[in-house]
């Protein structure tokens, strides 16, 4: 048996397949979501997890990857000469779909060494090394030439958000309004929410409603909007699509609070709720 590895880094999820060269088979797939926010190997590693929890222990001869990624992933590129081997680092980023952040070679400036970050995140163990642990990092470079403007998109009940577009800019520049296909109306169980405009923080969670000061005016848009020190520090500006409802289809019959879940279901809750505290309180 010769087992491969095959990745794709996708926008939302990070999926793996194994297969069997010599026999020609499908040996098992996996996906979890793609961990672009802190480090995209914290979602490989939970899918190879489930990979290996269907299969089995592998020792894979060879593992290829790519990005299918909206926009692509940051990579950072190094070498010894620009000429050759961070050439060819590079030339292999780009033909997996990146967007390359930093290119260093020869030896590394104070500067280089400013913008590179190393975080220490995990021990590891039984990963085919001499000895079998180390320690694995989280690594980001802290562009000053260059930034990404990402704009996504979560309607309301889902607990994702999606990257709809990705673009770069130089240092500087003002991010103009997304051209992606966005969706200004959702239909969901009898209900109609409107897209309200894009906010510049991620709301703690679904139920949570984002802070009205952190909108993007449209006047904003119509100058380009200009990020701060502090949204460039990570070298990754996050836009945040948001909608409200707006009314609920008499045709439908189905009635939904601002959160996509049925009246008819909350307040039967609540009968139940207060059913139960009256009986409490009678015994």
């Amino acid at each position: 048996m010769k087992p491969v590895l095959l990745t794709d880094f996708g926008s939302t999820y990070t999926k793996l397949t194994a297969v069997d060269l010599d026999a020609a088979k499908l040996l098992g797939t996996a996906q979890a979501y793609t961990t672009v926010a802190s480090d995209v190997r914290i979602g490989f590693q939970k899918a190879l997890d489930a990979l290996l929890a269907q299969t089995g222990p592998l020792t894979f001869a060879q593992s290829y990857a790519c990005s299918s990624a909206a926009g692509g992933l940051r990579m950072m590129v190094s070498g010894l000469v620009p000429e050759l081997t961070m050439e060819a680092a590079r030339l292999a980023s780009l033909g997996a779909g990146a967007k390359i952040v930093g290119q260093f070679s020869f030896e590394l400036t104070q500067d280089d060494l400013e913008s590179i970050v190393v975080t220490p995140y995990k021990i590891s163990r039984n990963n085919g090394t001499k000895p079998d642990k180390h320690i694995d990092c989280i690594i980001s470079v802290k562009s000053r030439k260059n930034f990404t403007a990402r704009f996504n998109v979560r309607a309301p009940g889902e607990d994702d958000y999606s990257i709809r577009e990705s673009r770069e800019y130089q240092s500087g520049e003002r991010v103009e309004g997304t051209t992606a296909d966005i969706e200004k109306e959702l239909d969901i169980g009898g209900a109609r929410y409107v897209f309200d405009g894009w906010y510049k923080e991620l709301p703690g969670s679904v139920t949570d409603e984002p802070d009205p000061k952190k909108k993007v005016s449209q006047d904003e848009w119509e100058e380009g909007y200009e990020p701060t020190d502090k949204e460039l520090e990570n070298g990754v500006v996050n836009f945040y699509a948001h909608y409200v409802l707006a009314d609920i289809d008499p045709d439908t019959g189905v009635e939904t609070d601002f959160f996509g879940l049925p009246l008819v279901l909350c307040a039967g809750a609540a009968v139940l709720g207060c059913k139960n505290r009256k009986k409490e309180e009678d015994e």
